[in-house]
């Protein structure tokens, strides 16, 4: 089977804490998911933006249905080999013989696979072994390995094989394959299968881990998930805390969750690059959308300035300053638009605000429109890049200022997504196109 990742896939170990688990694809091999509907092999359930195959195998007969004492999904499971010679009887898996299935997320759409789970067994000749591999490595690395069971229906009830993928940004397909080997006493036995259960985080078109904030390092309350905060030990001249509303805004007021992230200035430092959250993503060439909702929680007539940033490595592509300082009316701020010229919308502070951008990394162009609750606020100018990037790579809500107020922002919802590009218009209209007839989300 030809396997195509078309995005980049980041192999990230992630624990389950850290992942809102849903059911991606489940393999129940009957039609009502309770054991009482029509034998199949399709897939009785998956999730929305991903297509499963049919469940089958590599064995040359034909799958038959066995009524055994089943997993959770009831009666039917299903056996292969049963009296045939076409299971390997070595010690070692036959890497031709194999149950398998995919998985293809729509174009444009990222996944996280955290588990497989499965119920199986043999008969008595059967095969005693179980290997799991993927296609993301070329089906070269065990996933999980394991006994098939005494030989008896019963085990088929009492015993769950796991394999833990904790693999994230997952694009395309991927295939899975469970192989048997092994046989107890000669080829001719069966390998039953019931049950089988894909679980990730559902199909989205984020490019970025954790955007919401909703998840903590190791459970620390002050460091999000998958975000990195300074560097190297160097002086950071500001605090991070995961903000539940105890000590500012909480979440923000465009979602239904429980934190954002809070950053505040605490020292005299120049940013130098090292005072900033920062998330790193696979290279990115085409057309983007950029999200993310932003709260100025005071107000400092002391030249105080935040940023966000869009980068190719250490290079700043284009940014968004805001600035707070004498030269605002109290209670508001300049919202900048930072490229090789400038555009500028005045906010209230204690307001949550979303940014929507569209970027065009082709043309090294971008256009910024932004948000409150009860919708459009304004737009920006589309503005040239501030510096030449041939493709974009992280991105960076970073102090930009010299001096030290305490001053407060918190960054909620961080997206980036890409834009398919229709073929038949230049550029520079698929990003106006984009931008009126997009509809708020």
């Amino acid at each position: 089977m030809k396997i195509r990742l078309t995005y980049a896939m980041f192999a990230i170990a992630l624990t389950a804490a850290q992942l809102s688990a849903a059911t991606l694809v489940h393999y129940t091999f009957d039609t009502n998911g309770d054991g009482s509907g029509s034998d199949t092999l399709n897939a009785f359930t998956a999730a929305p933006d991903l297509t499963a195959s049919a469940f089958t195998h590599s064995i040359e007969n034909s799958p038959t249905f066995n009524v055994v004492h089943g997993g959770p999904s009831g009666t039917p499971s299903l056996a292969v080999g049963e009296g045939t010679t076409n299971w390997t009887s070595g010690s070692s898996l036959d890497l031709g013989k194999y149950f398998t299935f995919t998985v293809t997320t729509d174009p444009g759409y990222f996944t996280d696979l955290t588990e497989l789970t499965f119920y199986s067994n043999r008969n008595a000749d059967g095969p005693v072994n179980w290997t799991v591999r993927s296609s993301l490595d070329g089906f070269t690395a065990d996933l999980a390995s394991g006994n098939n069971g005494p030989g008896t229906d019963a085990d088929m009830t009492t015993t769950l094989r796991t394999v833990t993928l904790g693999v994230s940004k997952v694009s395309g397909s991927v295939e899975f394959r469970i192989y048997g080997y092994n046989t107890a006493s000669s080829t001719n036995g069966a390998f039953r299968i019931d049950d089988v259960l894909l679980s990730g985080t559902a199909p989205t078109t984020n490019l970025l881990i954790n955007g919401d904030f909703e998840t903590n390092v190791d459970g620390d309350p002050a460091v999000p998930d998958a975000w990195t905060y300074g560097a190297g030990g160097d002086n950071i001249g500001s605090t991070i805390s995961v903000d539940t509303g105890s000590t500012g805004p909480g979440e923000s007021a465009f979602t239904a969750g429980n934190q954002s992230v809070r950053l505040t200035d605490v020292d005299n430092d120049a940013d130098g690059g090292q005072q900033f959250l920062r998330q790193d993503f696979a290279d990115q060439s085409g057309q983007l959308e950029f999200s993310f909702d932003v709260y100025v929680d005071d107000d400092n007539p002391n030249n105080e300035q935040w940023n966000a940033q869009l980068r190719d490595g250490a290079t700043i592509a284009f940014a968004y300053n805001i600035d707070y300082s004498s030269a605002e009316p109290f209670g508001q701020f300049t919202f900048r638009a930072n490229g090789a010229g400038e555009d500028t919308i005045v906010l209230d502070t204690q307001t949550w605000y979303r940014i929507v951008t569209m970027v065009d990394v082709e043309s090294n162009t971008f256009q910024g429109m932004v948000y409150d609750i009860n919708g459009l606020v304004g737009t920006l100018d589309m503005l040239s890049f501030q510096n030449a990037a041939a493709s974009l790579n992280n991105v960076r809500f970073i102090d930009g200022a010299t001096s030290n107020n305490n001053s407060t922002v918190n960054f909620d919802n961080v997206s980036l997504s890409l834009v398919p590009t229709p073929a038949a218009l230049p550029a520079g209209l698929v990003l106006l196109g984009a931008l009126a007839t997009r509809r708020r989300r």
